[in-house]
């Protein structure tokens, strides 16, 4: 029942997928975890761990208050980074990950928010120029291949200016169809040959917390060669949700193949129903899978009234359990979200098999274009009050923010509490969403009154219904040129605001970059 949402939660990337990324994520082979644990990359499970165990007894600050020193900052760095080398080498999958694509590739894999910009700009000011043009060439290879001999073709078949087989019009999508069967398929495979973990994690170094240095010396040193170091950590999807999410591509990818077929036949007149058939048994399973979440109760907390815990280890509990609730209503929001979502497709489906059946008695001859887009036209109006529903409830965040004082210098936060950190976070992403909701139903709304106008017979060619997409992607590629060839890192020498401050910055201070 969970299978959808589990497998969209975190998915592993396929060893294809790590393959392609890994010259542009990885170039230099990041080592830098193992040089924290002092060792390389042919070290097993059993010498990380035993690494750990001797570094964490020196740098814990337990040990340093046990030999009367003090512990700097520098020193607390290093142990939290020593501590999170642990934690992704200890771990075959994220080790795995590591190895391939680097800290940078294995935080963008987990958690791409997390990343700030100016880290992904410091990783490309270091590129060679020989690095940057293979990008820029592989780029504008594959925007040509996939946006515009597929446009072009298509524009050219439907004016009658060409009669080029469909099954060679769609071949950038066959191209990249190939492609994601290929990443799923390796990905349930993955899943296959991934045993679960033998036995409980060990609790005194398996979270690299405190009590990984507090036990060290008193445990044993067989400790090192028990049982789950040859345990191999899995990902937690299931099996069973990946091979349905390849059961969804395979369902998509007969649809192309049955619409190629009727296209090159008869496409005049004749059932459709067979042709669309794929697409509505794939909506129809994810209904039966996101209806589940969609109907389930969420019972609230309970509340003791305005009384407070005594004990500060049920306050914690409370809070937990309302973070729960909230995590809860968001899912089941957005497995209705979902459903919505797929009940519309469905019936934009079933009008269109209707309409192209077209028979004189049919139920598709009372059907003109725009009543067939119909619910393309609802979609978009949901997607238009989403965003008027972020945009205000971003706005009523920000209005609780602490305002800055007067005099106060642009960019200064110093007067911001925890609170109001937290709230403006929560705007961001609130506007954030607001802005992608507003873009949706834009591109959607221009497309869907394009095609509308040229199945009416309009006189313009079908390429410009590909008009807004060839825009958007040109002027993306031409910002990608720029951003890509136009910065390069600023050396210490070249920074004149640095003067009397090098020490003041640690070495995780994002490299800033200019243009050229």
């Amino acid at each position: 029942r969970d299978a959808p949402e589990t497998a969209m939660a975190n998915p592993a990337p396929s060893r294809l997928t790590m393959c392609c990324l890994s010259p542009l994520l990885n170039p230099d082979r990041d080592d830098e975890y193992y040089d924290l644990l002092g060792c390389d990359r042919r070290a097993s499970a059993a010498q990380i761990k035993k690494l750990f165990r001797q570094k964490s007894i020196r740098m814990h600050p337990d040990k340093f208050a046990q030999r009367g020193e003090t512990m700097t900052p520098a020193d607390v760095q290093a142990f939290q980074r020593t501590k999170e080398a642990y934690e992704c080498l200890g771990d075959p999958k994220r080790r795995k990950i590591y190895d391939q694509l680097g800290e940078l590739g294995l935080k963008l894999t987990e958690n791409p928010a997390s990343v700030p910009p100016e880290t992904l700009i410091k990783a490309l000011s270091k590129m060679s120029e020989q690095c940057r043009c293979c990008i820029l060439l592989s780029a504008f290879a594959l925007v040509a291949f996939f946006f515009l001999f597929f446009p072009v073709l298509l524009s050219l078949n439907v004016d009658g200016d060409a009669d080029v087989p469909w099954a060679v019009v769609w071949l950038p999508l066959w191209v990249f169809d190939a492609f994601l069967v290929v990443n799923h398929v390796g990905w349930i495979y993955e899943g296959l040959v991934e045993a679960p973990a033998a036995g409980p994690v060990d609790e005194e170094l398996g979270s690299g917390g405190p009590g990984a240095a507090e036990g060290g010396p008193d445990a044993p040193d067989g400790d090192d060669d028990d049982e789950d170091d040859d345990a191999r950590a899995h990902d937690d999807t299931p099996v069973v949700a990946r091979a349905f999410l390849l059961g969804q591509v395979l369902l998509v990818v007969a649809f192309q193949a049955a619409l190629v077929w009727k296209l090159d036949g008869d496409s005049s007149r004749g059932a459709w129903l067979p042709v669309f058939a794929p697409l509505l048994v794939r909506e129809l399973l994810g209904a039966l899978f996101l209806l589940p979440g969609a109907v389930v109760g969420v019972e609230p907390p309970e509340c003791d009234g305005d009384s407070e815990p005594l004990d500060p280890n049920q306050s914690i509990e409370k809070e937990l359990k309302t973070i729960a609730y909230v995590q809860q209503l968001e899912i089941r929001d957005r497995h209705r979200l979902a459903l919505r979502s797929a009940a519309l497709r469905v019936c934009l489906e079933a009008l269109l098999v209707c309409k192209l059946a077209d028979a004189p008695q049919g139920a598709g001859a009372a059907l003109n274009w725009w009543g067939v887009f119909a619910p393309l036209w609802v979609y978009c109006a949901l997607q238009l009050n989403r965003c008027y529903r972020f945009a205000a409830a971003s706005k009523a965040i920000s209005a609780t923010i602490t305002p800055p004082p007067p005099g106060a210098e642009p960019g200064d936060d110093s007067h911001l509490t925890d609170a109001d950190r937290v709230k403006g976070e929560a705007a961001f992403h609130a506007a954030a969403s607001a802005a992608g909701a507003g873009c949706t139903c834009c591109c959607l709304l221009v497309v869907g009154v394009l095609v509308a106008l040229k199945s009416l017979e309009y006189g313009f060619s079908a390429i410009v219904v590909f008009a807004p997409l060839l825009a958007s992607v040109c002027c993306c590629y031409c910002c990608a040129c720029w951003f890509v060839c136009g910065f390069r890192a600023l050396d210490d020498d070249d920074d004149p605001g640095d003067e009397g401050e090098g020490e003041a910055h640690g070495d995780d201070e994002p490299t800033r970059a200019q243009p050229r």
